[in-house]
């Protein structure tokens, strides 16, 4: 299995992507807040009636959501419901609805629990982006406390500062690896001078012995 390497996101990618969940999460609280607000006050002047399931809507994901069928006066009205499940409530069924005695085609559910939905994922992006401004706001000061060395040259980061020590003890240990090589080169030659002084002495006593060897036979 192969990994894409991701190129790490900086502090201010961070500080954006944080401030655009955060927007997201404030805008979905205002908005539950309005919701919730409309819908409690239709809840008390609306007036319950019992509707029944008689067919289902379905989204792209093959989801399903009722439609119930209610009648006011003689006259049959339907709603279909916002949220989509896997199991829905059976046909004929029984539920409850709220309608408006002036306009029967505007119901609402008499127990709505979606309404709940939107001030949760308000409150998860709310927090997931404050948490990532926060984040990135530290780290953001970390990298500024990072110290630098200024030069006549230019600007170098504690990473080339750390670069240089490492190759000045490298280019040290060398030469102190250097020097007990040197020391055992020199011990060699000098054990060569002395033998190559040996031999000519040798040679030279060698000379002179047979140098008086022939003078005394011809004596």
């Amino acid at each position: 299995m192969q990994y894409i390497k991701t190129k790490p996101m900086n502090p201010w990618q961070g500080i954006l992507f944080g401030l655009i969940f955060a927007v997201v999460g404030i805008g979905l609280l205002l908005f539950s807040v309005s919701t919730i607000k409309n819908y409690n006050e239709k809840n008390k002047t609306y007036k319950e009636i019992m509707a029944e399931v008689i067919d289902y809507a379905y989204n792209n994901d093959g989801l399903e959501a009722i439609i119930v069928e209610y009648t006011i006066d003689g006259k049959t009205y339907r709603k279909q419901s916002n949220s989509y499940s896997n199991m829905p409530k059976q046909k004929g069924t029984q539920v409850k609805v709220k309608y408006n005695t002036n306009d029967p085609s505007d119901a609402i559910w008499a127990n709505d629990s979606t309404n709940i939905v939107l001030p949760i994922a308000g409150g998860v992006f709310t927090l997931i982006g404050i948490i990532i401004v926060a984040t990135s706001l530290k780290k953001m000061k970390s990298i500024k406390a990072t110290p630098t060395i200024k030069q006549s040259k230019g600007l170098y980061n504690s990473a080339d500062v750390v670069i240089s020590l490492q190759n000045d003890q490298n280019l040290e240990q060398f030469s102190q690896n250097q020097q007990p090589v040197s020391q055992s080169q020199s011990s060699i030659a000098n054990q060569v001078q002395d033998t190559f002084n040996q031999n000519s002495n040798f040679i030279k006593e060698q000379d002179q012995t047979n140098n008086q060897n022939n003078t005394n036979s011809n004596l």
